[in-house]
């Protein structure tokens, strides 16, 4: 999958698979990450699952340093979820 601006170069997951966030490389040479958050299906309203946005990044230099931004934010979630 890829964006109109920039291709995934690399997903994240947390333990449980239900927090991922896409490493982006942009058309400019910059890179940033995007965090969803898995969505089960609403059994009243029969909407189906899917992967909902929770954060967009800045813009970043490095694949080094926006892999390692990503990952903190997607343990962080993990964290704020779990407890």
């Amino acid at each position: 999958m890829s964006y109109v601006h920039a291709q995934i170069v690399k997903v994240m997951e947390d333990r449980d698979g239900l927090t991922k966030a896409e490493i982006l490389y942009r058309q400019d040479g910059l890179y940033e990450y995007r965090v969803f958050r898995w969505v089960d299906a609403d059994e009243e309203c029969r909407d189906p699952a899917y992967w909902s946005p929770v954060h967009n990044s800045g813009l970043y230099d490095s694949a080094e340093q926006v892999e390692c931004d990503a990952s903190v934010a997607v343990s962080s979630l993990e964290d704020r979820e779990r407890g």
